[in-house]
């Protein structure tokens, strides 16, 4: 996958959600791997997410936001879901902009998450159209 991959999705009206996992995630954990794809998502972006949500007892779930007037991302970490590959994905990026196409901050948040070798990723339009995904079947998990 490259930048200019992503480019064929162009538009301003488009937004644009990654669904994030990690290898072994019962080895993690819930809280860790919430607490490491929130950092890395930060450090990415050089914004501080703001805890929309927070459930500790229960089904897990966390949403962090971050909005300024360039742009909106929200993250929710939540227990996983069927079917595959959304079992394998717990966490959901949204990723939305008013001034840069969402298309080129999708990529670069795709890319640079990629980059750091640990998370599943699944690239697709908000409410589906795929896009891309770094692994190919079950096989690879």
């Amino acid at each position: 996958m490259t930048y200019e991959d992503f480019k064929g999705f162009s538009g301003f009206e488009r937004d644009f959600e990654i669904d994030l996992g990690i290898e072994r995630l019962s080895d993690v954990g819930m809280k860790r791997f919430s607490e490491l794809v929130k950092s890395d998502l930060e450090g990415i972006l050089n914004v501080s997410f703001r805890v929309v949500d927070f459930r500790g007892g229960g089904p897990f779930k966390r949403h962090f936001h971050f909005m300024d007037h360039r742009s909106s991302v929200g993250l929710v970490v939540d227990a996983p879901r069927d079917p595959w590959p959304y079992s394998v994905l717990p966490a959901s990026l949204t990723v939305k902009s008013n001034e840069v196409p969402a298309w080129e901050v999708a990529a670069g948040i795709y890319l640079r998450m990629e980059s750091l070798g640990k998370y599943l990723l699944l690239a697709t339009l908000e409410g589906g159209g795929f896009i891309s995904s770094n692994f190919a079947s079950r096989e690879n998990i």
